[in-house]
Protein backbone atom coordinates (compact mmCIF):
# COMPACT_ATOMS: atom_id res chain seq x y z
CA UNK A 1 0.00 0.00 0.00
CA UNK A 2 1.31 3.28 -1.10
CA UNK A 3 1.68 6.41 1.91
CA UNK A 4 -0.62 8.31 0.21
CA UNK A 5 -3.27 5.97 0.49
CA UNK A 6 -2.10 5.72 3.86
CA UNK A 7 -2.57 9.15 4.58
CA UNK A 8 -5.87 9.06 2.83
CA UNK A 9 -7.11 6.06 4.90
CA UNK A 10 -6.19 8.13 8.25
CA UNK A 11 -7.93 11.39 6.91
CA UNK A 12 -11.47 9.39 6.11
CA UNK A 13 -11.26 7.64 9.60
CA UNK A 14 -10.43 4.37 7.82
CA UNK A 15 -7.05 3.61 9.84
CA UNK A 16 -6.95 4.85 13.90
CA UNK A 17 -4.00 5.87 15.78
CA UNK A 18 -5.38 6.63 18.95
CA UNK A 19 -4.03 9.53 20.89
CA UNK A 20 -3.78 7.87 23.96
CA UNK A 21 -1.37 5.58 23.21
CA UNK A 22 0.02 7.06 19.92
CA UNK A 23 2.62 9.15 23.27
CA UNK A 24 4.60 6.29 24.21
CA UNK A 25 5.75 6.22 20.11
CA UNK A 26 7.70 9.40 20.28
CA UNK A 27 10.63 9.40 18.49
CA UNK A 28 13.09 12.18 18.91
CA UNK A 29 13.60 14.95 16.01
CA UNK A 30 16.65 12.97 14.84
CA UNK A 31 14.93 9.87 14.52
CA UNK A 32 12.23 10.80 12.38
CA UNK A 33 14.12 12.85 9.71
CA UNK A 34 16.09 9.82 8.87
CA UNK A 35 13.26 7.92 8.74
CA UNK A 36 12.11 10.32 5.83
CA UNK A 37 15.40 10.24 4.45
CA UNK A 38 14.95 6.10 4.21
CA UNK A 39 11.47 6.75 2.29
CA UNK A 40 13.26 9.57 -0.17
CA UNK A 41 16.10 7.22 -0.44
CA UNK A 42 14.20 4.38 -1.16
CA UNK A 43 15.66 2.04 2.16
CA UNK A 44 13.53 -0.79 2.58
CA UNK A 45 11.63 -0.38 5.92
CA UNK A 46 9.73 -2.69 8.29
CA UNK A 47 5.89 -3.99 7.63
CA UNK A 48 3.43 -2.24 9.72
CA UNK A 49 0.53 -4.42 11.65
CA UNK A 50 -3.23 -3.40 11.94
CA UNK A 51 -6.03 -4.61 13.34
CA UNK A 52 -9.13 -4.94 11.56
CA UNK A 53 -12.35 -4.70 12.79
CA UNK A 54 -16.06 -5.80 11.53
CA UNK A 55 -16.31 -2.49 9.90
CA UNK A 56 -13.21 -2.53 8.53
CA UNK A 57 -11.27 0.26 10.02
CA UNK A 58 -7.57 0.02 10.60
CA UNK A 59 -6.24 0.34 14.77
CA UNK A 60 -2.43 0.13 14.11
CA UNK A 61 -0.46 -1.92 16.15
CA UNK A 62 2.60 -2.17 14.98
CA UNK A 63 4.16 1.10 13.03
CA UNK A 64 2.63 3.58 15.41
CA UNK A 65 5.83 5.92 15.08
CA UNK A 66 6.55 5.58 11.02
CA UNK A 67 3.36 6.12 10.47
CA UNK A 68 2.62 8.80 12.97
CA UNK A 69 5.97 10.58 11.22
CA UNK A 70 4.66 10.24 7.46
CA UNK A 71 1.27 11.94 8.63
CA UNK A 72 2.90 14.67 10.84
CA UNK A 73 5.03 15.30 7.91
CA UNK A 74 2.31 15.69 5.43
CA UNK A 75 0.61 17.66 8.29
CA UNK A 76 -2.51 15.82 8.92
CA UNK A 77 -1.67 14.33 12.35
CA UNK A 78 -4.42 15.23 14.49
CA UNK A 79 -2.98 17.06 17.99
CA UNK A 80 0.48 17.91 16.58
CA UNK A 81 2.16 20.45 14.76
CA UNK A 82 3.71 20.04 11.48
CA UNK A 83 6.70 18.08 11.47
CA UNK A 84 9.83 20.40 10.16
CA UNK A 85 12.89 17.94 9.92
CA UNK A 86 16.66 18.10 10.20
CA UNK A 87 19.33 17.54 8.36
CA UNK A 88 20.20 14.34 7.65
CA UNK A 89 23.85 12.39 6.93
CA UNK A 90 22.53 11.56 3.46
CA UNK A 91 20.45 14.65 2.64
CA UNK A 92 21.32 17.86 4.89
CA UNK A 93 19.47 19.81 2.69
CA UNK A 94 16.42 18.09 4.67
CA UNK A 95 17.34 20.92 7.38
CA UNK A 96 14.53 22.98 8.40
CA UNK A 97 12.57 21.70 5.64
CA UNK A 98 8.83 20.65 6.08
CA UNK A 99 5.96 18.99 3.56
CA UNK A 100 5.58 22.75 1.81
CA UNK A 101 8.96 23.17 1.61
CA UNK A 102 10.36 19.65 0.52
CA UNK A 103 9.41 20.38 -2.93
CA UNK A 104 7.37 18.26 -5.46
CA UNK A 105 9.67 15.68 -6.01
CA UNK A 106 10.34 14.41 -2.22
CA UNK A 107 6.56 14.87 -1.97
CA UNK A 108 5.90 12.30 -4.88
CA UNK A 109 8.56 9.74 -3.81
CA UNK A 110 7.26 9.93 0.06
CA UNK A 111 3.60 9.35 -1.28
CA UNK A 112 4.34 6.53 -3.99
CA UNK A 113 6.37 4.71 -1.57
CA UNK A 114 4.75 1.11 -0.54
CA UNK A 115 4.77 0.21 2.78
CA UNK A 116 3.32 -3.42 3.51
CA UNK A 117 0.34 -3.91 5.63
CA UNK A 118 -0.34 -7.30 7.59
CA UNK A 119 -3.98 -7.34 8.73
CA UNK A 120 -4.38 -9.09 11.54
CA UNK A 121 -8.66 -9.83 11.84
CA UNK A 122 -9.87 -8.96 15.51
CA UNK A 123 -13.52 -9.14 14.30
CA UNK A 124 -14.38 -11.96 15.90
CA UNK A 125 -12.07 -11.78 18.81
CA UNK A 126 -10.89 -8.21 20.20
CA UNK A 127 -8.27 -9.39 22.46
CA UNK A 128 -6.51 -10.23 19.19
CA UNK A 129 -4.75 -6.80 19.03
CA UNK A 130 -3.55 -6.70 22.54
CA UNK A 131 -1.82 -10.01 22.57
CA UNK A 132 -0.48 -9.19 19.18
CA UNK A 133 0.94 -5.53 20.67
CA UNK A 134 2.49 -7.45 23.05
CA UNK A 135 4.21 -10.27 21.24
CA UNK A 136 5.77 -7.35 18.74
CA UNK A 137 6.97 -5.23 21.79
CA UNK A 138 8.14 -7.49 24.79
CA UNK A 139 11.38 -8.31 22.62
CA UNK A 140 14.04 -5.83 21.86
CA UNK A 141 12.21 -2.70 22.71
CA UNK A 142 12.83 0.59 24.59
CA UNK A 143 9.53 0.65 26.23
CA UNK A 144 9.43 -0.50 29.79
CA UNK A 145 6.95 -3.16 30.67
CA UNK A 146 4.72 -1.42 32.51
CA UNK A 147 4.99 1.49 29.12
CA UNK A 148 3.89 -1.87 26.71
CA UNK A 149 1.04 -2.36 29.28
CA UNK A 150 -0.32 1.29 29.21
CA UNK A 151 -1.07 0.48 25.82
CA UNK A 152 -2.51 -2.46 25.96
CA UNK A 153 -5.12 -1.43 29.03
CA UNK A 154 -5.68 1.78 26.71
CA UNK A 155 -6.87 -0.75 23.97
CA UNK A 156 -8.60 -2.60 25.93
CA UNK A 157 -10.61 -0.07 28.37
CA UNK A 158 -9.62 3.55 28.24
CA UNK A 159 -11.38 3.98 31.53
CA UNK A 160 -9.13 1.95 33.66
CA UNK A 161 -6.47 3.20 31.82
CA UNK A 162 -7.56 6.98 32.85
CA UNK A 163 -7.80 5.96 36.33
CA UNK A 164 -4.19 4.32 36.95
CA UNK A 165 -3.07 7.34 35.45
CA UNK A 166 -4.88 9.63 37.77
CA UNK A 167 -4.46 6.97 41.18
CA UNK A 168 -0.51 7.34 39.75
CA UNK A 169 -0.76 11.31 40.33
CA UNK A 170 -2.69 11.18 43.37
CA UNK A 171 -0.57 13.52 45.97
CA UNK A 172 -1.64 10.50 49.08
CA UNK A 173 -0.47 7.83 46.89
CA UNK A 174 2.57 9.59 46.08
CA UNK A 175 3.22 10.55 49.88
CA UNK A 176 3.47 7.13 50.46
CA UNK A 177 5.61 5.72 48.03
CA UNK A 178 7.97 9.17 47.76
CA UNK A 179 11.05 7.36 47.74
CA UNK A 180 10.64 5.80 44.64
CA UNK A 181 14.06 6.80 42.70
CA UNK A 182 13.75 8.85 39.49
CA UNK A 183 14.84 5.42 37.02
CA UNK A 184 11.94 3.46 39.20
CA UNK A 185 9.62 6.35 38.19
CA UNK A 186 10.86 6.20 34.50
CA UNK A 187 10.03 2.66 34.18
CA UNK A 188 7.16 3.55 35.51
CA UNK A 189 6.73 1.68 38.84
CA UNK A 190 4.17 4.39 40.41
CA UNK A 191 1.57 3.01 37.65
CA UNK A 192 2.59 -1.13 38.25
CA UNK A 193 1.93 -0.28 42.13
CA UNK A 194 -1.27 1.11 41.31
CA UNK A 195 -2.12 -1.83 38.69
CA UNK A 196 -0.77 -3.91 41.15
CA UNK A 197 -3.39 -3.04 43.80
CA UNK A 198 -6.56 -3.22 41.80
CA UNK A 199 -5.37 -6.93 41.32
CA UNK A 200 -4.23 -7.33 45.11
CA UNK A 201 -7.95 -6.09 45.41
CA UNK A 202 -10.07 -8.20 43.34
CA UNK A 203 -7.92 -11.18 42.54
CA UNK A 204 -8.26 -14.06 44.76
CA UNK A 205 -4.79 -15.40 45.83
CA UNK A 206 -5.83 -19.06 45.30
CA UNK A 207 -6.43 -18.42 41.48
CA UNK A 208 -2.20 -17.11 41.22
CA UNK A 209 -0.23 -19.36 39.62
CA UNK A 210 3.33 -18.95 41.14
CA UNK A 211 5.34 -19.34 38.07
CA UNK A 212 3.60 -16.96 35.71
CA UNK A 213 6.11 -13.65 34.86
CA UNK A 214 4.86 -11.11 36.67
CA UNK A 215 4.55 -8.51 33.64
CA UNK A 216 2.33 -11.05 32.02
CA UNK A 217 0.15 -11.72 35.08
CA UNK A 218 -0.54 -7.88 36.06
CA UNK A 219 -1.68 -7.21 32.40
CA UNK A 220 -3.81 -10.67 32.02
CA UNK A 221 -5.34 -9.78 35.21
CA UNK A 222 -6.23 -6.46 34.33
CA UNK A 223 -7.84 -6.94 31.02
CA UNK A 224 -10.07 -9.98 32.14
CA UNK A 225 -10.83 -8.87 35.26
CA UNK A 226 -14.84 -8.78 35.21
CA UNK A 227 -15.08 -7.85 39.08
CA UNK A 228 -12.51 -4.90 38.62
CA UNK A 229 -13.91 -2.89 35.02
CA UNK A 230 -17.44 -3.62 36.30
CA UNK A 231 -17.11 -1.62 39.62
CA UNK A 232 -14.56 0.39 38.31
CA UNK A 233 -15.77 3.09 40.30
CA UNK A 234 -15.81 1.30 44.13
CA UNK A 235 -12.51 -0.14 43.62
CA UNK A 236 -10.73 2.85 43.06
CA UNK A 237 -12.69 4.82 46.40
CA UNK A 238 -11.21 1.17 47.96
CA UNK A 239 -8.16 1.80 46.82
CA UNK A 240 -7.99 5.62 47.89
CA UNK A 241 -9.42 4.55 51.39
CA UNK A 242 -6.37 2.41 51.90
CA UNK A 243 -3.89 4.80 50.52
CA UNK A 244 -5.56 7.57 52.74
CA UNK A 245 -5.33 5.54 55.98
CA UNK A 246 -1.58 4.83 55.14
CA UNK A 247 -0.49 7.82 54.73
CA UNK A 248 -2.29 9.17 57.93
CA UNK A 249 -1.02 6.74 60.19
CA UNK A 250 2.67 5.44 58.70
CA UNK A 251 3.12 8.78 56.28
CA UNK A 252 6.75 9.04 54.25
CA UNK A 253 7.49 5.38 56.45
CA UNK A 254 4.64 3.19 54.36
CA UNK A 255 7.13 1.85 51.72
CA UNK A 256 10.17 1.75 54.33
CA UNK A 257 11.95 -0.90 56.20
CA UNK A 258 12.14 -0.18 60.02
CA UNK A 259 15.72 -1.60 61.39
CA UNK A 260 17.52 -0.74 64.80
CA UNK A 261 14.70 1.78 66.09
CA UNK A 262 14.72 3.88 62.85
CA UNK A 263 13.37 4.01 58.66
CA UNK A 264 15.59 3.26 56.15
CA UNK A 265 15.22 5.43 53.33
CA UNK A 266 15.25 3.22 50.58
CA UNK A 267 11.79 1.93 48.59
CA UNK A 268 11.17 -1.46 49.72
CA UNK A 269 8.35 -3.24 47.24
CA UNK A 270 7.61 -6.02 49.36
CA UNK A 271 7.04 -3.66 52.39
CA UNK A 272 4.41 -1.53 50.57
CA UNK A 273 2.35 -4.40 48.99
CA UNK A 274 2.34 -5.95 52.87
CA UNK A 275 1.28 -3.27 54.52
CA UNK A 276 -1.29 -2.06 51.35
CA UNK A 277 -3.18 -5.77 52.43
CA UNK A 278 -2.69 -5.49 55.84
CA UNK A 279 -4.79 -2.10 55.52
CA UNK A 280 -6.69 -3.10 52.95
CA UNK A 281 -8.14 -6.30 55.01
CA UNK A 282 -8.53 -4.85 58.38
CA UNK A 283 -9.35 -1.00 57.82
CA UNK A 284 -12.48 -0.48 60.40
CA UNK A 285 -10.03 -1.95 63.03
CA UNK A 286 -7.35 0.34 61.89
CA UNK A 287 -9.50 3.00 61.98
CA UNK A 288 -10.68 2.35 65.43
CA UNK A 289 -7.24 2.00 66.83
CA UNK A 290 -4.39 3.39 64.08
CA UNK A 291 -1.58 1.96 65.96
CA UNK A 292 -2.32 -1.27 65.07
CA UNK A 293 -1.06 -0.03 61.46
CA UNK A 294 2.35 1.05 62.96
CA UNK A 295 3.32 -1.79 65.65
CA UNK A 296 2.53 -3.92 62.57
CA UNK A 297 4.44 -1.57 60.15
CA UNK A 298 7.30 -2.10 62.39
CA UNK A 299 7.38 -5.58 62.79
CA UNK A 300 7.44 -6.49 59.30
CA UNK A 301 11.00 -6.77 58.66
CA UNK A 302 11.39 -9.48 61.45
CA UNK A 303 8.41 -11.33 60.56
CA UNK A 304 8.20 -14.99 58.83
CA UNK A 305 6.24 -13.72 56.28
CA UNK A 306 8.98 -11.14 55.10
CA UNK A 307 11.67 -13.43 55.50
CA UNK A 308 9.68 -16.17 53.55
CA UNK A 309 8.58 -13.74 50.64
CA UNK A 310 12.13 -11.83 50.29
CA UNK A 311 14.28 -15.11 50.11
CA UNK A 312 16.38 -15.35 47.05
CA UNK A 313 14.67 -16.69 44.32
CA UNK A 314 11.03 -16.28 44.79
CA UNK A 315 8.82 -15.66 41.71
CA UNK A 316 7.56 -12.36 41.97
CA UNK A 317 3.78 -14.04 41.43
CA UNK A 318 4.37 -16.39 44.35
CA UNK A 319 5.54 -13.19 46.62
CA UNK A 320 2.02 -11.65 45.94
CA UNK A 321 0.04 -14.54 46.27
CA UNK A 322 1.75 -15.67 49.94
CA UNK A 323 1.14 -11.86 51.23
CA UNK A 324 -2.38 -11.90 50.13
CA UNK A 325 -3.38 -15.60 51.66
CA UNK A 326 -1.40 -14.43 54.82
CA UNK A 327 -3.80 -11.44 54.93
CA UNK A 328 -1.89 -9.38 57.31
CA UNK A 329 -0.48 -12.48 59.39
CA UNK A 330 3.58 -11.83 59.73
CA UNK A 331 3.92 -15.52 61.44
CA UNK A 332 2.40 -17.67 58.55
CA UNK A 333 4.57 -20.54 58.24
CA UNK A 334 3.74 -21.59 54.71
CA UNK A 335 1.38 -19.12 53.56
CA UNK A 336 1.60 -21.24 50.22
CA UNK A 337 0.53 -24.29 51.59
CA UNK A 338 -3.08 -24.60 50.53
CA UNK A 339 -2.55 -23.08 47.18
Amino acid sequence: MSVGELINMYKDGDMIIDPEYQRYYRWKIEQRSSFIESMILGIPVPSIFVSQDGNGKWDVIDGLQRISTLLQLAGELKNEKPLVLKGTKFLPALKDKNWETLGSNFQRIIKRRRINAIIIDSSNNTSIKYELFQRLNTNGTTLSPQEIRNVVIAMANHELFRETNSLSRNEIFRKITNNITKKQKSEQLDKELIDECYILLTVSAESMNPSDDLQDFITNSLIDNTKLLENLDSNKENMLSVFKLMAKILGENASKAYKNGKYENRFIRPIFEMTFVYTAFHKEKIRDKNELLEQYHKKIVDSSLYKKVTRRGIRPVDRIKNILLAKGDLHVKDANKNS
